[in-house]
């Protein structure tokens, strides 16, 4: 057996006594390296030899021998091999089929991977490397002859000799060699843009308002009058304003700077998605984050693809191809069209497909030819969508362009200010300049004119409210931040504050109002009922299902047609009772149902094999899942005496696979009977009685055929036809506690509950009557009635429908924009891929965080990270909060500029100078404007929020309470300031012994100005 090297041609002659020859044109030195190679080289030739199933694959190639962390393929060739822009040329396909790489099998080796089983896992007895001790890795380092160990390989041992072995661990993941894999490769994360530093934001918030540098200005010059002037005490006033300039604009950059923080941290969560992966032969669900290239990841319908790679498998897999292309046409993967791209989506079929990139960039390698490193083609479009996160809602809109208005009132209160000290200043300085022997310096009339525009520049930056769009912003930042608490991840900003406004909500059943903790407890198998844990019959015959329940045969048809024909899979981890179910919840109940009758799903699904092109997924329209599969048993058919190639195993809506069914299995499930119509009506009968008790209901149904079913579309329609029933199946789920407490809240707020499921009409009924949503007077409807229904018959039905049951993706469209053109502002749920249409007309579209598919979430604004109908309640809390908050700041903030500037004008005019000096009215707006918005805008909701009615979608921000409020506190606040201004010198007393035996008038005058303007002050601070 001979191996490629990159120095040498090794040739392997194994015997009894695993005797190794190198043969190598190299010189002989380093005899002692040598013989530890040859020494390592037996250890992994035992390991390798040791794992036959690497070697299942017919590679195309000659396959290079991999030692310990060895790859047989470097990051640029892979990102080169596969090219978005390339994926239709011929010569990338070529290029993956040559010698060099061997197709998709042979880059799986080169990666170390297995198409079957993926990569191997810490604990298992198949990993591809044996571990081999540091000091021997270390003497391999310094072998001169053989070059076999990488970067990636020599920053691993400087890992393992600085970093502990938990923190190792939990860098490398469950996968065996996750750390050199993730060194070598990268890791799934986007490069999230840099934040600007404090320094720069400060800079930058002053470099961006003129109003602050025309202050900042005027107040050096000021400085350096007053110092030339009285080098003692000149210069306190004009430094005080800059200090007070210096810590407003720290302060907003500080605020910018953890706002804008918390955001990227939010579009990095975004960055993350459920992932269903293969490793050591066992299914399992992973964050995109912990993705390694060689992961060989599974893909269903409404799946985004996580990363660049190769397809490996399928069942008609279609995949979206428009978040890159634009075009809405679906492309099919097959063996000639393997090329998959992150961000697209699976719009029909299922298959697998081996990652070879992705959306990371490189912590440790650096690779010069490849950029920034963000490597995958989604990755790369992420880049440049994250530099364009920072986009503003209506609500910000709004503000700014009231901050605007109020800019152009201050504005004209500076000019009117400085006109008003001006004229004033003329009045004296011209009855001054005419007295006998007048005096006039320069350098104090210049004096006080320079601090007559600085007092009127302050004017002007007191009266615009820069705390407004902070406000705003800090709201928005702390309810995402707080809504995560609640389990709703926000993932567009401005469906906070529109979630305020809602005033009708569209749900779903399952999972949202339910508790989505599904249980098989009643079956029905010819003619009899089987009643398990939990069915509440009432009656002594609840038993749990057990291996015994059903007869053999019937047991092996049923775990045969649930396994074939179902994706989920059940995850089972330490300190948990009950397994997770990684897809459907009904599935889920169904895998745990065939486990109670003492069968392993997955043991069938390894034993099975499907035919090609022959899964028929469940969607909304069809009600139902189709599998075709070679058959493992041999099911009981009309025809005993014929062999049949193929089985259709079916599963779905009851009453619709009932009716597609022309026979039905006996209980011991070895004959088939034909369905007469008093078989039928029984069977009706039961699926009424157990939907009228809220339970699910499905149907198991088969078909042996030796045609394929795509040869037989010509003449049917679709593949179920004359279906032989198994039996039919009652799932529990129950209603979450507190959902009938937490509608009827809504109710009282002002928000009208509709139910739209794909349930039966009797089920959906009686759930909706348990969660106080359908009433007395309400309409419960079928979706296919609602579709049947016109335009105007539709608009007069909606004040009264409460449930449509049977729904279509359609229909909750409809729904949504026929709400929409009557003036409703809508919320709606969903989490299946064609839910996405809703989600997108919706005014704010709810996804589910545990149940939804990658489509829905990118659909949505808000995520329900437990699908819990409480949750969206909360989002209804914060979104109501955010505008009130906003409100409250600006009553707050409006009511003290027109105090500042009624007062100032007023005192202008009539005494020639400001109420309040400059440096005071700075620091006062640095406490009352940032600092109040701060306070404000973070104020949590209590519960009374929901007590009060919607928001109107384009309500006013002013409303004619706060105008009120406003003009009331600006006439009394301003009263007393100006009142106390012109009184309080006859009531003042001095203290100062000095200045009291000095009798120095002007002396006197100045420090009774000091203790009037203090009083002021904090009059007009303590007032606010």
């Amino acid at each position: 057996m001979t191996f490629m090297n990159k120095e040498k041609t090794i040739s392997l002659d194994i015997n009894e006594e695993k005797y190794i020859s190198i043969d190598s044109a190299s010189n002989n030195e380093g005899d002692e390296n040598s013989k530890f190679f040859i020494q390592s080289l037996t250890e992994q030739l035992e390991t390798f030899v040791e794992q036959p199933k690497y070697l299942e694959e017919k590679l195309k190639f000659k396959a290079p021998f991999l030692l310990n962390d060895e790859f047989g393929i470097t990051l640029a060739e892979l990102i080169g091999l596969i090219s978005f822009e390339n994926r239709f040329e011929k010569n990338q396909l070529s290029n993956l089929n040559s010698e060099r790489f061997g197709g998709v099998e042979g880059i799986a080796y080169l990666l170390r991977s297995n198409l079957k089983a993926g990569l191997a896992l810490n604990q298992s007895k198949n990993k591809w490397n044996s571990e081999i001790s540091l000091q021997k890795l270390k003497q391999s380092r310094k072998c001169k002859n053989v070059s076999i160990f990488k970067k990636a390989y020599r920053r691993l041992l400087s890992k393992k000799e600085t970093e502990s072995n938990d923190e190792l661990n939990a860098l490398k993941g469950d996968v065996s060699d996750g750390f050199i894999r993730s060194e070598t490769f990268g890791r799934n994360l986007i490069k999230i843009q840099k934040s600007k530093s404090l320094f720069r934001l400060l800079i930058e918030s002053i470099r961006d308002d003129a109003i602050l540098k025309v202050l900042i200005i005027g107040s050096v010059i000021a400085l350096i009058v007053g110092e030339i002037e009285d080098p003692v005490n000149g210069w306190w006033d004009s430094f005080a304003i800059l200090i007070a300039v210096f810590i407003v604009s720290s302060v907003n950059a500080v605020n910018n700077y953890t706002t804008d923080k918390k955001f990227k941290s939010l579009l990095m969560l975004q960055s993350a998605i459920k992932t269903k992966v293969i490793r050591d032969g066992r299914m399992d669900e992973i964050s995109s984050w912990d993705l390694l290239v060689g992961d060989v990841v599974t893909l269903s319908l409404g799946d985004e693809i996580p990363g660049d790679g190769l397809y490996i498998r399928g069942e008609n897999l279609m995949i979206d191809e428009s978040p890159l292309t634009g075009e809405n046409q679906a492309v099919r993967k097959s063996a000639e069209q393997v090329f998959l791209f992150s961000g697209c989506h699976v719009s029909e079929g299922s298959g697998f497909m081996l990652i070879t990139s992705m959306n990371y960039f490189l912590y440790y390698l650096y690779l010069p030819n490849l950029g920034v490193g963000v490597n995958s083609t989604s990755g790369r479009i992420q880049q440049l969508l994250s530099e364009r996160q920072k986009q503003l809602t209506p609500l910000q809109i709004r503000l700014e362009f009231l901050a605007k208005q109020i800019g152009i009132i201050g504005f004209v209160s500076a000019i009117l200010t400085f006109v008003a000290l001006i004229i004033n200043w003329g009045v004296k300085f011209h009855y001054r300049s005419t007295m006998e022997n007048a005096v006039i310096v320069v350098g104090e009339e210049i004096s006080t004119i320079l601090h007559f525009l600085i007092a009127s520049v302050t004017i002007l930056v007191v009266a615009i409210p820069e705390g407004l769009p902070i406000s705003v912003t800090i709201s928005l930042g702390f309810s995402m931040f707080e809504m995560m608490k609640d389990n709703c991840f926000v993932r567009q900003l401005h469906s906070s504050e529109t979630m305020g406004a809602a005033t009708c909500i569209c749900l779903d059943k399952t999972g949202t109002l339910t508790e989505n903790r599904m249980t098989v407890v009643k079956a029905v198998f010819g003619d009899r009922i089987y009643n398990g844990e939990r069915s509440e019959t009432g009656k002594n015959n609840e038993k749990e299902f057990h291996s015994k329940t059903v007869s053999d045969e019937l047991n092996d048809l049923i775990t045969e047609n649930i396994s074939s024909n179902s994706s989920c899979f059940l995850k089972r981890e330490e300190g948990k009772k009950h397994a997770t179910f990684v897809g459907s919840a009904t599935e889920g109940s169904l895998l745990v149902f065939i486990e109670k009758l003492g069968n392993s799903y997955q043991d069938v699904r390894n034993n099975i094999t499907r035919a090609e092109n022959g899964v028929w997924q469940f969607d909304s329209n069809r009600k139902m899942m189709s599998t075709l599969i070679f058959p493992c048993i041999k099911p009981p058919t009309i025809d005993p005496g014929c062999e049949y190639k193929y089985t259709l195993h079916v599963k779905g809506a009851s009453e619709i696979v009932l009716s597609l069914s022309t026979h039905f299995v006996d209980r011991s499930g070895t004959r088939v009977c034909e369905m007469s119509e008093s078989d039928r009506a029984r069977f009706l009968d039961i699926i009424k009685s157990w939907a009228a008790g809220g339970w699910r209901t499905l149907a198991l149904a088969y078909r042996a055929t030796n045609v394929h079913p795509n040869d037989e579309l010509e003449r049917h329609i679709r593949p179920e036809h004359d279906l032989i029933l198994i039996g039919l199946i009652g799932i529990k789920d129950p209603v979450r506690k507190d959902v009938a407490k937490a509608v009827s809240e809504c109710n009282r707020a002002g928000l009208s509950i509709r139910m739209v499921t794909g349930d039966n009409l009797l089920t959906a009924s009686k759930i909706a009557q348990e969660c106080g949503i359908l009433k007395p007077g309400g309409i419960a409807i079928e979706g296919k009635r609602f579709r049947n229904l016109s335009r105007e018959d539709k608009i007069k039905l909606l004040p009264h429908l409460q449930v449509i049951a049977r729904s279509t993706p359609m229909d909750k469209f409809d729904l949504v924009t026929l709400l929409k053109e009557c003036g409703e502002v809508v919320a709606v749920t969903g989490d299946g891929t064609n839910d996405a249409p809703a989600l997108k007309a919706a005014d704010v579209g709810f996804s589910m965080g545990l149940s939804g598919t990658q489509v829905a979430i990118n659909a949505s604004d808000i995520v329900l990270m437990d699908d819990n109908f409480i949750s969206l309640v909360a989002a209804i809390k914060w979104g109501r909060n955010v505008l009130n908050s906003v409100r409250k700041f600006l009553q707050f903030q409006l009511s003290i500029n027109l105090i500042v500037i009624v007062t100032t004008l007023f005192s202008s005019a009539v005494v020639g100078e400001p109420i309040i000096n400059s440096a005071s009215l700075l620091w006062v707006n640095l406490i009352m404007d940032s600092l109040g918005a701060l306070a404000l805008a973070s104020e949590k909701p209590d519960d009374r929020i929901l007590k009060q009615r919607p928001h109107k979608r384009f309500s006013k921000m002013l409303t004619e309470n706060m105008k009120f409020y406003i003009s009331i506190q600006t006439f009394f606040q301003a009263s007393i300031i100006i009142s106390a201004k012109f009184n309080l010198s006859s009531y003042v007393p001095i203290l100062n012994k000095q200045v009291i035996d000095n009798g120095d008038s002007e002396l006197y005058e100045l420090e009774l100005k000091k203790h009037v303007s203090t009083i002021l002050v904090t009059t007009f601070t303590t007032k606010q």
